[in-house]
C-alpha cells in the first residue's frame, strides 16, 4: 500500500482545525496538528469571558471554585483531543515552531526536534500589535488569548473587591474596533454588577474607549458606525475620539501630541493586531508590514509551492479593493475550506493546475452589550434581538462542522448558561 502524504499543520485555530479536520475525513494524508496549547480557542467569544458574572457563596470550596472557573475557560476553547478523537490519520503534537525550513521540506521545533513533510498548512494565527508604544505592553492587558480574557475578568473583580467604596474605578479600552465596541458593551454591564456585589456607590465607575480614528467601528459603514455609538453611549460608555495613546506608565497614560494625561485602573488594549510571522520563521521568506506571510492567489508561499498559509498570518487582498482582508474567523474558514479541496487534488495529482482563490465579502454580527447586536451583510442591516439571537445560531453552525450535533448542542446550552448573566 502506497504511503500517505505527510501534512503539517501549524496553528489549531479556525483555519488549522478546519484543514486538519477536512483532511483526516477524506483520509488522504497522514496530519500532524501542532500547537502550543491543547485545546482550539474560540476568539470570538473572549469579550463574553472576560466579563462572565457569577454569584459567589459565602461558602466555596477550592474544587468549587475550580470547576467554575474551568467551566468557563471551556466555554470559549474546545479540548483538541476531543476533536480528533475518532481520527486515528491524526497526531496532535503540543509544541512550538521556531523555524520553517522549505529548502529541506522540515519544520524546526523549540524543544530541537525536526520534522520532515510533504505537505505544509502555516496557520500559527496573531497576536497583540503595540505599535511600539511606549510601556504598553507593560501597563496593559490584551485579549487575544483565553487566558488574558479570565484574566482581565478577574482582576476587574478584584478592583472593585480591595478598592475604597468612593473610590471611582476606571476602565479604558484602547481601540473602538471590532473587540474594543463589543467588550465595552459587556464591560458596563459587568462593573454594574460588580459595583453592587461589592457595595460601591452607583455610578463610582466609569468606562472609556479611546480611539485614534473618528469614531467605533472604523473600517464598518456608516450605519454601523452610528448605532453602535448611539448604543454604548446609552449604556455608559464615554469616548475619547481622535485621541491616539502615546506612553503609558502605571495608572496613568497619556493621549495625543499635548501628551493629556489620562488616570486608569485598567487598561484592555484591544486596537491592533499582527501576524505570529515572526523574523523569519519561515527561512528566506521575508513577512509583510504586520507580520504576515505574502501569499499567492492559490494562498501558497511563493517560492515554496509545498507550503500554504491561511487565516490571520496570512496576507491576502480583496481582488477589486487591492485592500487587506480583514483578520476574522470567516476569512479564516474560507480560506481553509479552499486549502483542503486543493490539497486533496494535489495529493492525487501533485501537477494539478490550481484555480486562483476568490475571497468572500464577509458579514458581521456585533454584540454590543444586552441582548442586542447589529448585523451587517452586503444586503441586509439589522439590529436588535434578533441579530443577538442570531448570533448564537452562527456559532451553532460552526460547532456542528467540528463537533457531532449533540456535542454542540451542550457546549452551547453551557455557554448561554454562563453568558445569559452578563445579558
Amino acid at each position: 500500500m502506497q504511503k500517505k502524504p505527510t501534512v503539517l499543520v501549524l496553528g489549531g485555530g479556525y483555519a488549522g482545525v478546519r484543514v486538519a479536520l477536512d483532511l483526516a475525513r477524506s483520509k488522504s494524508a497522514e496530519v500532524i496538528l501542532i500547537d502550543k496549547n491543547p485545546y482550539h480557542a474560540l476568539p470570538t467569544q473572549y469579550y463574553e469571558l472576560a466579563t462572565f458574572f457569577r454569584d459567589e457563596p459565602r461558602v466555596e470550596t477550592a474544587q468549587q471554585l475550580k470547576s467554575s472557573f474551568h467551566d468557563a475557560l471551556y466555554s470559549a476553547v474546545i479540548s483538541l483531543k476531543d476533536l480528533f478523537a475518532k481520527y486515528p490519520d491524526v497526531e496532535l503534537m503540543r509544541a512550538t515552531v521556531t523555524l520553517v525550513r522549505p529548502k529541506d521540506s522540515c519544520v524546526v521545533l523549540a524543544d530541537g526536534r525536526r520534522l520532515q513533510y510533504d505537505w505544509l498548512v502555516f496557520t500559527l494565527g496573531s497576536q497583540t500589535n503595540y505599535f511600539n508604544i511606549p510601556h504598553l505592553e507593560q501597563n496593559s492587558l490584551g485579549l487575544k488569548t483565553a487566558e488574558e480574557a479570565l484574566n482581565m475578568r478577574d482582576r476587574l473583580d478584584e478592583l472593585f473587591y480591595n478598592s475604597p467604596k468612593q473610590k471611582k474605578i476606571t476602565v479604558v479600552i484602547g481601540g473602538g474596533g471590532f473587540t474594543g465596541s463589543e467588550l465595552a458593551g459587556e464591560v458596563v454591564g459587568y462593573m454594574r454588577k460588580l459595583a453592587r456585589t461589592h457595595q460601591h456607590p452607583a455610578g463610582h465607575w466609569s468606562c472609556v474607549v479611546v480611539e485614534a480614528g473618528h469614531s467605533v467601528l472604523g473600517t464598518s459603514s456608516a450605519w454601523a458606525q452610528r448605532k453602535a455609538r448611539a448604543r454604548l453611549s446609552r449604556l455608559g460608555v464615554t469616548f475619547l475620539f481622535d485621541h491616539a495613546i502615546v506612553d503609558v506608565w502605571p495608572n496613568l497614560l497619556y493621549i495625543g501630541e499635548e501628551r493629556r494625561p489620562l488616570p486608569f485602573d485598567l487598561l484592555v488594549w484591544t486596537a491592533g493586531v499582527k501576524g505570529s510571522c515572526l523574523g523569519d520563521i519561515i527561512e528566506s521568506i521575508t513577512p509583510s508590514k504586520k507580520n504576515c506571510v505574502p501569499a499567492t492567489n492559490t494562498l501558497r508561499v511563493e517560492g515554496a509551492s509545498n507550503i500554504f498559509v491561511a487565516g490571520d498570518v496570512a496576507a491576502t487582498f480583496d481582488s477589486k479593493t487591492k485592500m487587506p482582508i480583514p483578520m476574522t474567523a470567516q476569512k479564516a474558514l474560507h480560506e481553509a475550506k479552499y486549502i483542503s479541496k486543493n490539497l486533496s487534488l494535489l495529493i492525487k495529482n501533485s501537477k494539478a493546475v490550481l484555480k486562483p482563490y476568490i475571497p468572500k465579502q464577509s458579514s458581521y454580527i456585533i454584540p454590543l452589550g444586552g441582548k442586542y447586536a447589529l448585523l451587517e451583510t452586503p444586503h441586509v442591516k439589522i439590529s436588535g434581538k434578533l441579530p443577538w439571537a442570531l448570533k448564537y445560531v452562527v456559532v451553532f453552525k460552526y460547532l456542528i462542522t467540528i463537533m457531532s450535533p449533540w456535542k454542540s448542542l451542550v457546549f452551547l446550552m453551557r455557554e448561554i448558561r454562563l453568558y445569559t448573566k452578563n445579558d
